[in-house]
């Protein structure tokens, strides 16, 4: 989770406004720690997908690179 949290501000910048990230390959107790670092950048962040102890993270992109207020 560590490299992933790393380069959360790198990665939100090459993401259009609207658009969609998927993050796959954390460990499910690690899933907290990568939300929250993508929360900051994306709305919605959140567990999309568990299996086996890995989980699928997703969000979308805010207008601002900041979270969106829900409408």
């Amino acid at each position: 989770a560590g490299p992933l949290v790393g380069v959360a501000p790198t990665l939100s910048n090459m993401v259009r406004t609207g658009g969609i990230i998927g993050l796959s390959g954390v460990l499910s107790d690690q899933a907290d720690r990568v939300v929250e670092a993508y929360s900051e950048f994306f709305s919605d962040v959140k567990v999309h997908q568990e299996e086996g102890g890995w989980v699928l993270i997703t969000g979308t992109r805010g207008t601002n690179g900041t979270e969106e207020e829900a409408s």
